[in-house]
């Protein structure tokens, strides 16, 4: 019995996990979306979708992210593509700095806290080592990138929704 829990273990930690992340907003603040798309060593395991009632663009392409570290966090090897510069430079060039600095940046010569610092915060918990970033240009026929752009559009639109606690304006 535990030779065969120890090899489901092995199996499942050595699948390779590429994951399409995408938000969408109507109006910017307005209502907005996240979409998902899951690739488990090659084929489609999993999409995911969620509307937000009030919240901005930005915000949505980073809970993108968080929904899906939150539940893919843990697997051996994981890949995000993004569209989202802001979502990627973030996580992979800005973020040390603004830690470094309180969680603060520099804009016209004074510090400044940094936009979505929750969300920023979250996603500073979630990131791994195994987990790698990757940019992909938006509608740009991509399969996985058009997939969860889909579902972030329809979020957005028909719900469900929930509020997006962190925001305000």
């Amino acid at each position: 019995m535990v030779d065969k829990v120890i090899y489901c273990c092995a199996t499942l930690c050595c699948m390779e996990y590429e994951v399409y992340t995408d938000g969408s907003c109507k109006g910017n603040p307005g209502p907005g979306g996240i979409g998902a798309v899951v690739y488990r060593d090659g084929a489609l395991e999993y999409t995911f979708s969620q509307g937000y009632y009030r919240t901005t663009n930005n915000r949505m392409e980073l809970r993108a992210v968080i929904e899906v570290l939150k539940k893919y966090g843990a697997v051996d090897t994981i890949t995000i593509w993004t569209d989202s510069e802001y979502v990627r430079k973030g996580i992979t060039q800005w973020m040390r700095g603004w830690k470094e600095n309180g969680w603060m940046r520099l804009e016209r010569g004074r510090k400044q806290p940094i936009k979505n610092v929750d969300l920023w915060k979250e996603l500073d918990v979630l990131v791994k080592e195994h987990v790698v970033f990757k940019w992909v240009k938006g509608h740009s026929n991509e399969e996985g990138n058009e997939k969860a752009d889909r579902l972030a559009v329809m979020a957005s639109s028909r719900g469900p929704f929930e509020h997006d606690s962190g925001f305000s304006r």
